[in-house]
């Protein structure tokens, strides 16, 4: 299986196709210093997913998600929600455990809806119609049960 026939199968997939769980998966390291005892300390902290979703028909497939890129997300477009805040989260799609492919979503009105990450022509911001797709799976998968809903 190649990774474009990989992420089309995933992208075709529907919600029924997964089996999810609360499983803690590091997506990245956050690098930095701290002041303690009046001295800087360098420190790594794990960015973690909070949930993992195994494809029923190939258990060699998985999604991990529920992971934050960046807590405080803000651009012109999130700010014309009736709550401004916004933060960016992650999709990672592994195989036999291992990152393959990563989507970037959006949570926005504070945290009330979910989007695809926007791209920005010279007309403004618009959201590819590639991408929603995904978007579906993770309406299914994350906005049942959860705070998250999708465009």
């Amino acid at each position: 299986m190649t990774l474009n026939e990989l992420i089309e199968l995933i992208e075709n997939s529907s919600a029924n196709h997964w089996d999810k769980f609360e499983y803690p998966t590091v997506h990245s390291w956050d690098h930095g210093s701290r002041r303690e005892d009046g001295q800087m300390h360098p420190y790594i902290e794990p960015n973690a997913h909070t949930m993992l979703a195994v494809y029923a028909e190939d258990i060699d497939i998985t999604l991990a998600y529920g992971g934050t890129k960046k807590e405080e997300f803000s651009e012109p477009w999130t700010e014309r929600f009736s709550d401004p805040s916004a933060s960016s989260v992650s999709v990672t799609a592994q195989y036999r455990g291992q990152p393959v492919h990563q989507w970037t979503f959006v949570t926005v009105d504070g945290g009330k809806f979910m989007v695809p990450l926007p791209q920005r022509d010279d007309d403004g911001f618009y959201i590819d119609g590639r991408q929603l797709p995904m978007a579906n799976l993770m309406f299914g998968l994350w906005g049942h049960g959860g705070a998250h809903k999708t465009l």
